[in-house]
């Protein structure tokens, strides 16, 4: 295992100020939702505390296919949940576009500054190089902005977001946050299978499965990630419902 400083106390003390948020919010209004988004956090800690699936011995080993599965696999499976049960269910649609306030899509976003803890590890070595620059560098950028988006929807609501040129940047904004959060997955897949891409496993192989890195990859990121295609495909019902 491989310490990394300041980033295993950062991530999982986001990670439990992220679920208090959405479920104590949530909860009381969509009681269903609220439980589901619990059950998922609480299974996505099992797997980043009790590591089942990983070897981990400088190799892959048999059961890292495993591995590979549940950190890919899983937050697909629960994103595909949460499309699903988003097009099927007309009440929770009026729910996250009317009850949901727009300026905490964006605060979702700050726990992203996390990748600041990184630097040092990254420096010494302790961090592959993709993964260390795409956390210190877009991440952080992503967290920073969010920071910006919050404010100014904060304050001046949706209508902060009905002119065109709003629009552009945070389209602009969302395709980043996007792409920085996908490509990581697509980029462990393609490690695994051995299809080249930019190398996420080396030299810190045994950090991408062990606590507290999955608690990133199984939930907050695939929340990040539901997030930005929210907004990027329905902003216009956001903003009018609001």
């Amino acid at each position: 295992m491989v310490e990394l400083g300041l980033f295993d106390t950062l991530v999982p003390t986001a990670s439990i100020l992220t679920i208090f948020s959405l479920v104590s919010y949530i909860l009381p209004k969509r009681e269903v939702f609220g439980l589901y988004l619990l059950i998922w956090w609480a299974a996505s800690v099992f797997l980043s505390l009790t590591n089942p699936f990983f070897e981990f011995e400088g190799q892959w080993g048999e059961k890292d296919g495993l591995g590979i599965g549940a950190l890919v696999g899983f937050p697909a499976m629960n994103l595909l949940i949460l499309l699903g049960w988003f097009r099927v269910d007309p009440s929770l649609r009026v729910f996250v576009f009317q009850k949901i306030k727009i300026w905490c899509l964006f605060a979702f976003n700050i726990y992203r500054l996390d990748g600041l803890s990184i630097v040092l590890p990254f420096w010494f070595g302790r961090v592959p190089a993709y993964l260390g620059i795409q956390m210190i560098v877009l991440d952080v950028v992503i967290g920073a902005t969010a920071i910006g988006w919050t404010w100014i929807t904060f304050f001046r609501g949706a209508d902060a977001l009905s002119d065109e040129w709003h629009r552009d940047v945070l389209w602009f904004w969302n395709s980043l946050g996007l792409y920085d959060l996908v490509s990581a997955y697509v980029a462990l897949v393609m490690n695994y299978l051995g299809w080249g891409g930019p190398l996420v496993t080396q030299p810190a192989f045994s950090s991408v499965g062990f606590h507290p890195v999955p608690l990133i990859v199984l939930f907050q990121a695939p929340i990040a990630i539901a997030i930005h295609l929210l907004m990027l495909t329905s902003m216009d019902q956001i903003v009018q419902k609001q």
